[in-house]
């Protein structure tokens, strides 16, 4: 009972948003919810394989913590997933206006994922240190991609013939990942020939 409570008191982590048009996702890292830090604490977020670190940021404050500072690295120094915050500043207020929370921005870099239709579970887990208690809170999200899609049309400006659209990448995702093509292959129905007109 007693770590969920701290838990609640000193940091909780949720889920931002997915932007399906960039790949971006966001996670949410609240610190200091009711006040009871002073001084300096150290976050570590650690993203699982398939996220990239892009930069995190404050993106609201509480009416007493206009002066806490975010101290985080540059996404080129972050190589492991391993991101390593340093929060300045914090206000002891005993109630919930000293709080902040640190907004890490992140890409989906899952090959298997933006290659096909489906959707995938990510989860993300934080971990405070403040003097030397560790406080540890985890998220997870399920977003969906659609890599490809099929449309067909057949009526009486198209008869005797089916026209098929084949859209790849609709959501204009970068799906080669150091690679320099991307193979579709579009298999006929047996009643089915190519009409190349």
């Amino acid at each position: 009972a007693e770590y969920t409570y701290l838990a609640e008191q000193r940091m909780t982590k949720d889920v931002g948003e997915y932007k399906k048009d960039t790949g971006e996702l966001t996670w949410l890292i609240k610190v200091n919810n009711t006040g009871s830090l002073k001084g300096t604490a150290v976050v570590v977020d650690e993203l699982k394989p398939g996220l990239k670190y892009v930069k995190a940021e404050i993106s609201e404050y509480g009416s007493k913590a206009k002066n806490t500072k975010l101290i985080a690295p540059d996404a080129k120094d972050v190589e492991d997933g391993r991101i390593i915050m340093h929060l300045t500043d914090l206000q002891q207020t005993n109630d919930k206006t000293a709080y902040v929370v640190i907004k890490v921005t992140t890409k989906v870099i899952d090959k298997e994922f933006l290659t096909g239709n489906g959707e995938k579970k990510f989860s993300n887990t934080a971990t405070l240190t403040y003097n030397g208690t560790m406080t540890t809170d985890s998220s997870e999200i399920t977003v969906q991609n659609k890599a490809l899609e099929k449309t067909g049309v057949y009526n009486e400006n198209t008869a005797p013939n089916v026209v098929y659209t084949i859209q790849i990448n609709p959501n204009g995702l970068d799906m080669l990942h150091d690679e320099e093509k991307i193979f579709v292959t579009d298999t006929m129905g047996e009643n089915m020939s190519l009409n190349s007109d």
